[in-house]
């Protein structure tokens, strides 16, 4: 008997009758065959993945943040990816491990950090972080696109100048140093007797007063100035003799918001003045004497300024805030306090705010104070807090009557 198949009870795979037959010679070369072709497509399989080209990243549309840029130039990106060595204005893409250099250009032409602020860090990948805010980037392409967000913003100086040389200074804001800046000119020669004095960066001009007189009448002369060569073109005279624009600003609608004395009245009054040099029809008297220095604030669209210190204000000054439209007083901030001047120093009927500006903290103010009473009639550098009622003393930045500084603006660094 055939024997079962102990599994199945099948016969069993030892029956001579279940024997296999010899596997011929074709069917053995065709498994061979098949075996081969399974082989070689595994080896092409792997080969294929091991191949592969790695993944590369695009660079995205830029995004630059221009909140703070006055400038007149239009800003874009270049990039480089020979490490600076040339620049385009679109860039291939790009596998992981390269590094990018971006740039922003205004108008073609390179920015500097010495007039600009940058500010990379929503960039992503993220930049070196020595280039986050400097004003070339460097990103290291990995792991996805590159998408780039960059800041820009201007820098600003404090400068003033000398009436009597002409010669505009940056202030140092901390030790109140004089750095010579630049000097305005006028058919060759140089402008000096500036009073009031501002930047316009909407029209790229600078914008001067000078205040001219001959013993009998006295008149303004209005100038625009060229950033670039400094030469300046007259505009017009106030037409009013006795009229004295002590300080001006720009306004919100992008003329001039000017301080000017009255002496037909006695009277200091608000004065509308467009850029072509002609008063506008509005005026507002804001207080019955002398009075100078001007901050405008288009935000809450008020002005401060220091009241003439009379007879009433010995031993003190105030600081009077009006609104700007109606004139009308908001409040006046009498300063009593004065710390670190040289000997004691007191201001009498004589000292005078010549210039005031925000010194970019919450009620303090940097200005200019004259003290004509003194022999040697001084103007010094100090910082004004509203809160404390205080001036503290930073430097004497003129030393007599005949240098004198009677203005004191912040104004952008790529305009001079």
């Amino acid at each position: 008997m055939n024997k079962k198949n102990p599994a199945t009870g099948n016969p069993s795979a030892y029956s001579k009758k279940s024997q296999h037959k010899p596997i011929s010679v074709f069917a053995r070369t065709r498994s061979t065959i098949v075996f081969a072709a399974v082989l070689l497509s595994g080896i092409l399989s792997t080969q294929s993945c091991t191949d592969a080209p790695a993944p590369d990243f695009v660079v995205g549309a830029p995004t630059i943040n221009q909140g703070g840029y006055t400038a007149p130039s239009t800003l874009s990106l270049q990039y480089s990816v020979d490490g600076g060595k040339t620049y385009s204005t679109t860039v291939p893409r790009l596998p992981a491990g390269t590094v990018l250099n971006a740039k922003v250009v205004g108008g073609g032409a390179d920015l500097s950090v010495n007039d600009f602020s940058f500010d990379w860090s929503a960039t992503t990948p993220a930049p070196s972080a020595s280039t986050v805010d400097r004003d070339v980037a460097d990103i290291t392409v990995s792991g996805g696109d590159v998408t780039i967000n960059v800041t820009v913003s201007d820098l600003y100086s404090l400068v003033s100048s000398n009436s009597g040389s002409g010669k505009f200074y940056s202030i140092d804001p901390l030790t109140g140093a004089p750095t010579e800046a630049f000097t305005p000119s006028h058919n060759g020669q140089v402008l000096n007797r500036i009073q009031a004095f501002s930047y316009h960066p909407r029209k790229n001009r600078f914008y001067a007063s000078v205040h001219q007189s001959d013993g009998a009448v006295a008149i303004d002369l209005f100038y625009s100035i060229n950033p670039t060569t400094k030469a300046s073109e007259l505009l017009n005279s106030t037409n009013s003799p006795g009229d004295f624009v002590s300080n001006w600003a720009v306004a919100a609608d992008d003329n001039l918001i000017s301080l000017t004395y009255r002496d037909d009245s006695e009277s200091t009054f608000i004065n509308w003045i467009g850029t072509d040099g002609k008063k506008l029809d509005k005026s507002k008297k804001v207080y019955d004497h002398v009075s100078s220095g001007l901050l405008y604030n288009p935000t809450t669209n008020s002005v401060l300024f220091g009241l003439d210190n009379g007879s009433s204000y010995f031993n003190n000054f105030s600081i009077r805030k009006a609104n700007a439209t109606t004139g009308a007083k908001v409040d006046d901030t009498v300063i009593n306090i004065f710390s670190g001047f040289q000997g004691s120093f007191e201001p009498s009927s004589g000292s005078a705010i010549k210039g005031i500006v925000d010194a970019n903290s919450a009620n303090e103010l940097f200005a200019l104070l004259f003290d004509d009473s003194s022999s040697s009639k001084k103007t010094y550098f100090v910082k004004i807090n509203l809160s404390t009622q205080t001036a503290t003393f930073i430097s004497t930045i003129g030393v007599d009557g005949d240098n004198r500084y009677n203005n004191l603006t912040w104004i952008p660094n790529y305009a001079f």
